[in-house]
C-alpha cells in the first residue's frame, strides 16, 4: 500500500507543480493589468485636465477609457478565474487523503459490525477484532488484542488455541489458498465453541508480511439444526412406514378375504385418515413456522368446545375401561377465539392423555376462570395418571416429532408441537407438569378477550 500511495504522489508532482506555476503567473498577470489600468486612467485624467478644449484629445480619451473598462472585466473574469483554479487546485490535493479516510472508515465500520467474529493479525500480532467476536468469546476487545498467536508466548487454553488456528491458516495460506473448516474454541466462561474458521490472506503492497483475515462463525446452531433435520427426516420416515406397511397388508387381504371386505375397508380408512392427519399437521408445522398461519376469531362458549373434544374420545375410553371425566362451571365462559383451532388443541390434548394411560386409567379435564395470577384468563387442565414424562423429555415436549416413548405408549407429539403454536397464537401460555409413574399436567390458559376488544358478555 505504501508503494502504491508513494507511485501516485510521485506521478502527482509535476501536475501540481505546473498548476501552481500557471497559477503564480495568472496573479502576477491580474496584479500588472491592475496596475496598467490604473496608471493609465491617471494618465488620461492630466492630458484631460490640460487639454480639455482640443477635439482629438476628446476623442483620444473616450477611446483609452474604453479601453480601461475592457481591461477592468478582462481583470474582473481572470480573477474569477483564478479562484477557480486556486478553488481546484485545494480540492486535487485534498481529495485523495479524504477518499483513503472514508474507505477506511467504511471498511473499520463493515467489519465492525459483521455477524462473523473477525480476527485481522500480521505475524504473531492481533491488529484488529470486532464485537461479534467478544460476544461469542466473552474476552473484550483488549483482552483478545493482546493475546500472542505462537505457542511460546500463551499462557491460557484460549490463547494456545488461537496459536494454533493461527498456525493452520498461516501454513494454508503458505501453500497458495485458503484455510475452511470447523475448529473448537473455549470461551472465557470454560464453555466450549464449536466455530467454522475461514482464513484468508490480504496482501500488502509494500513488500511486508500480508495480513491475514479471519471468519469465526459460531457453528453450534448449524450443529443444532443439523440434528433437528437429521431427526426430522428420520422420525418422519418412521411415522410414515408403520402405516403405509399396514395400509399395504390390508390391501392384500382385500383379495384373500372377500368376506371381510367391510372390515378391512374400515381399516383402510382410518388408516388413510391418520396419514392424512400427519400430512395436514406437517402442514401447519410450516404454516406456523413461516408466520403463515392466521385466525378466524368468534365468541364461543369453553365449555361447549371442551365437552366436544371430550365427547370423541367417550367411546375409546369405554373400550379401554378408563374413567374421563370433565368438571367445568354451569355459567358459561365465553372467550373470543378461533373455534377450529382451539377445538383441534383440545383433541390433541385429550388424544395425548389417553394414549398415556393403562388399562383402567384416569383423565380429568377441568375448566375454570382464572383469578390469579392472570385474571381475565380461562384456565383448562388436562391431567392423566399415565407413566409419565422424564426431566429430559419435558425440556423437548413441545418440539416436532420428539419421542414419547414412556411405558405402554411409543408416538411422536407433532399435535404437541401444533398446540403450542395455536395457543400462543391467540396471546396464551401453555405449561406441562410431570413426574414419571404419577402422571402428566398440561395446563392452558387462554385470554377472555384479544387485545383492543369490548369485554365479551355471556
Amino acid at each position: 500500500m505504501n508503494r502504491v500511495q508513494g507511485s501516485s504522489s510521485r506521478e502527482d508532482r509535476p501536475i501540481m507543480s505546473s498548476t501552481g506555476l500557471l497559477v503564480v503567473m495568472m496573479m502576477v498577470l491580474f496584479v500588472a493589468m491592475v496596475i496598467s489600468g490604473i496608471l493609465l486612467n491617471q494618465q488620461i485624467s492630466t492630458l484631460e485636465a490640460e487639454s480639455a478644449n482640443l477635439d482629438w484629445v476628446a476623442s483620444f480619451v473616450q477611446t483609452n477609457r474604453t479601453l480601461i473598462m475592457v481591461l477592468g472585466v478582462a481583470s474582473f473574469l481572470l480573477m474569477l478565474l483564478l479562484t477557480f483554479m486556486l478553488m481546484n487546485l485545494r480540492r486535487t490535493t485534498e481529495t485523495p487523503q479524504m477518499v483513503v479516510e472514508q474507505v477506511q472508515n467504511q471498511l473499520n465500520t463493515l467489519l465492525t459490525n459483521m455477524y462473523e467474529g473477525v480476527i485481522v493479525s500480521q505475524d504473531s500480532h492481533i491488529l484488529f477484532t470486532n464485537r461479534a467476536l467478544s460476544r461469542l468469546t466473552g474476552y473484550s476487545p483488549e483482552e483478545l488484542r493482546t493475546q500472542r498467536l505462537h505457542n511460546s508466548g500463551s499462557s491460557t487454553q484460549f490463547g494456545e488455541e488461537l496459536a494454533r488456528l493461527h498456525q493452520t491458516v498461516s501454513h494454508a495460506i503458505n501453500q497458495g489458498g485458503i484455510w475452511h473448516g470447523p475448529f473448537k474454541l473455549h470461551a472465557k466462561d470454560g464453555s466450549e465453541l464449536d466455530v467454522v474458521v475461514t482464513g484468508t490472506p490480504v496482501e500488502t503492497s509494500n513488500g511486508h508480511t500480508p495480513h491475514i483475515l479471519t471468519l469465526v462463525r459460531d457453528g453450534s446452531q448449524e450443529k443444532r439444526l443439523q440434528a433437528q433435520k437429521t431427526a426430522f427426516v428420520s422420525n418422519t420416515s418412521h411415522e410414515l412406514r408403520t402405516p403405509l406397511a399396514t395400509l399395504k397388508m390390508h390391501l392384500h387381504l382385500l383379495r384373500k378375504q372377500p368376506d371381510k371386505l367391510e372390515e378391512n375397508l374400515q381399516i383402510v380408512e382410518n388408516i388413510t385418515n391418520t396419514l392424512g392427519q400427519l400430512v395436514e399437521e406437517m402442514v401447519d408445522i410450516g404454516r406456523f413456522e413461516r408466520g403463515a398461519a392466521s385466525l378466524d376469531l368468534e365468541p364461543a362458549e369453553v365449555q361447549k368446545l371442551v365437552k366436544q373434544a371430550v365427547k370423541g374420545y367417550e367411546s375409546k375410553a369405554e373400550r379401554r375401561g378408563a374413567t374421563l371425566i370433565c368438571e367445568m362451571p354451569d355459567q358459561p365462559i365465553m372467550a373470543t377465539l378461533d373455534y377450529k383451532r382451539i377445538l383441534q388443541v383440545m383433541t390433541n390434548l385429550v388424544s395425548n392423555a389417553m394414549n398415556h394411560i393403562a388399562q383402567s386409567g384416569k383423565v380429568t379435564v377441568r375448566v375454570t376462570l382464572e383469578s390469579t395470577p392472570q385474571p381475565g384468563f380461562v384456565r383448562i387442565e388436562v391431567q392423566d395418571d399415565g407413566v409419565g414424562l422424564s426431566p429430559d423429555m419435558l425440556e423437548q415436549v413441545f418440539q416436532p416429532f420428539a419421542r414419547a416413548s414412556q411405558g405402554l405408549v411409543s408416538g411422536t407429539v407433532l399435535g404437541l408441537s401444533i398446540t403450542k403454536e395455536i395457543i400462543e397464537l391467540h396471546g396464551g401460555q401453555i405449561t406441562v407438569e410431570s413426574e414419571v409413574g404419577k402422571g402428566t399436567l398440561f395446563i392452558v390458559r387462554l385470554p377472555l378477550k384479544q387485545p383492543g376488544e369490548p369485554a365479551v358478555r355471556s
